[in-house]
């Protein structure tokens, strides 16, 4: 060790240990590294300078080492301060810490430990524990764990109140009612999937902000939306079911001696009832999809009705469908149309010269004034194909004061 003596810092720490000339066995693995490796960089430098740039820059480049009053080396991530040996040391010891000196002077919590610095904790049996700023301010896991620990343990109560009405609040906002939500069974689902020993834990963990409330609150909510979501399923199945007219195979049309359905096509299927969509109303010409009911045959949708696509996604009860080429088609099919224009004098009766020029087959009228000077008419026309259809739009559309017209949906 006489190469080491000669540098000093080997011998100082070794003076501080009360070792000569080896080091004895129950000390650290920490204190015996560390003098491996001086050992391993004063063989390799050159002379004092090379010596203590390379302890520097390798050995403290990310660590520091500290000393208690009674000689312990302790090992310190760079940038700590005080209180994180304090809790190096014990927890008690850092939770009752006032105070530190610094080679026999007083420094302030936040001073930063430098390598060789003799570190004595002042601490009081009547402290009131860590300062709630020492998060902030300490280096070490171990020390914002214990931290943190005294915290949870002391506030445990006021958490609890806290979180449990942080969580009544926010499912609240969310449009649902806490005395439905926060019952014993959906509590105990969520408090064994998040690992919580019990429900005044969870409580506390908002309360002091372990957890955020909005992952608790969707996992709470999780049963009642999954309902509504089927129940929002059921309402556009029932509305693809009931939006429709039924026409049977066994029907026919008392003036044309035709059947409307005769027109659709479904391939390698016959004498099927066939229902045509109120909600959609599809005219020949439109593209055509069907839905298969239960127990009440096919009912027939434009391809692009809002009740069809609400539940079309991985729906094997959806067909495709085709209008049959018929020469001479007689048949009319209900549309209904929305006009919206500027209210003036005559309007209606323009309109209405425009749809009877192009159909004989006006079925109803009806309008409301929307906004101010702004009117909205829904005429309801009989039509044989989406081409005429079409003409009876372009028509109207033309009309001076009309400003839209389009085919409703839904």
């Amino acid at each position: 060790m006489h190469r080491i003596a000669e540098y000093g810092v080997a011998a100082h720490w070794a003076y501080k240990e009360g070792k000569t000339d080896e080091v004895e066995s129950n000390k650290s693995n920490v204190q015996l590294n560390l003098f491996k490796k001086i050992i391993e960089i004063q063989e390799e430098s050159e002379n004092a300078s090379d010596f203590m740039d390379s302890v520097q820059g390798d050995l403290f480049s990310d660590r520091v080492y500290a000393f208690t009053p009674s000689g312990d080396v302790i090992e310190l991530p760079k940038g700590s301060i005080p209180i994180d040996m304090a809790y190096s040391i014990h927890t008690d010891v850092g939770n009752s810490t006032t105070g530190a000196r610094v080679n026999g002077k007083l420094v302030p919590l936040d001073y930063e430990i430098k390598n060789g610095d003799i570190v004595d904790i002042i601490t009081s049996s009547s402290s009131d524990g860590p300062g709630k700023n020492w998060m902030s301010m300490v280096k070490t896991r171990r020390a914002k764990h214990k931290i943190k620990q005294f915290f949870k343990r002391s506030s445990h109560d006021d958490d609890i109140n806290s979180g449990k009405e942080t969580l009544e609040k926010d499912i609240v906002d969310s449009g649902f009612d806490p005395a439905t939500i926060l019952s014993d069974d959906n509590l105990t689902r969520v408090i064994n999937e998040m690992h919580y020993t019990s429900i005044d834990n969870l409580y506390a963990a908002i309360g002091f902000g372990d957890i955020q409330p909005n992952g608790v609150v969707n996992r709470l909510l999780e049963p009642e939306k999954n309902e509504i979501e089927k129940k929002r399923q059921e309402d556009a199945e029932r509305d693809v079911l009931e939006g429709h007219k039924t026409i049977s195979h066994e029907s026919e049309d008392a003036e044309q001696g035709k059947k409307p359905e005769d027109n659709i096509k479904i391939e390698g299927v016959d004498n099927l009832l066939v229902h045509i969509s109120r909600c959609c109303d599809p005219v020949p010409g439109d593209e055509i999809e069907g839905y298969i009911t239960m127990g009440n045959g096919i009912s027939v949708h434009r391809a692009n009705c809002p009740n069809l696509l609400q539940v079309k996604t991985g729906n094997n009860r959806i067909i495709n469908l085709n209008w049959r080429k018929v020469e001479d088609n007689a048949i009319t099919y209900d549309s209904d149309l929305e006009i919206q224009g500027y209210n003036r004098s005559g309007l209606l009766n323009d309109i209405l010269k425009r749809v009877n020029s192009a159909t004989k087959n006006l079925n109803s009228v009806e309008g409301k004034v929307i906004h101010e000077d702004l009117v909205s008419i829904r005429v309801s026309v009989g039509v044989r194909n989406v081409q005429q259809l079409d003409r009876i739009i372009d028509s109207v559309n033309a009309v001076p004061d009309v400003y839209e017209v389009k085919r409703t949906e839904g």
